[in-house]
């Protein structure tokens, strides 16, 4: 037992340990003296499951609708899995840069998701409320966990604006375009969006 995890130390602190990504180099040693704060935990533990998938590349940022600076929304409440994040001025101690849904997007192979999974607590709200969402045509399927009505308005309505078909579980909303949307993008115009329950 012992023996695993200083190997697993060894294999961590590796600095010619390398993620690669479209000429990208990533360096898991920097990530991990660059983490501040909250998530640093899970984002380790995602490094270490993905060490050995060259084109998984790790991102530790808030995702919100815009580029600006976040930081972690004081809330003593707060469970330590439900962080919430807000914008601040960029000057802020202990923020950190955003990420945009569309910036993630483009580092997919051929500017393409095929499933984009979305559980950020509440910053959907800001992600689906942005004026262009051109981005959702660049993704086949979006799970989304929602937090809060306004932000189950927010995909609602996105879904609708770009014809995706909706399944809803609870707080789970999967948006897709069914088959018949993908080879008859006229008929999809004319469907708008249905629900369904999700098994």
């Amino acid at each position: 037992m012992a023996a695993r995890k200083a190997a697993r130390r060894h294999h961590r602190r590796g600095s010619q340990r390398r993620l690669r990504h479209r000429g990208a180099e990533t360096s898991l040693a920097r990530s991990q003296r660059d983490c501040r704060g909250a998530g640093c935990g899970q984002f380790h533990r995602a490094a270490e499951k993905t060490a050995e998938l060259p084109l998984v590349p790790l991102v530790q940022r808030g995702i919100w609708g815009t580029r600006c600076s976040l930081r972690v929304k004081p809330d003593p409440n707060a469970a330590a899995w439900s962080l919430q994040f807000e914008p601040v001025p960029e000057t802020t101690p202990g923020s950190t840069p955003s990420e945009t849904v569309p910036n993630l997007i483009e580092r997919c192979p051929g500017n393409h998701c095929d499933l984009l999974k979305l559980d950020i607590e509440g910053a959907e709200l800001n992600v689906f409320s942005q004026p262009n969402l051109s981005w959702i045509e660049r993704v086949s399927v979006i799970l989304n966990e929602i937090h809060g009505d306004a932000a189950e308005q927010a995909v609602l309505e996105a879904a609708e604006r770009y014809n995706l078909s909706v399944d809803q579980a609870g707080e789970k909303i999967m948006l897709y375009r069914s088959a018949t949307a993908a080879r008859h993008p006229e008929s999809a115009r004319t469907t708008g969006v249905r629900g369904a329950a999700i098994p």
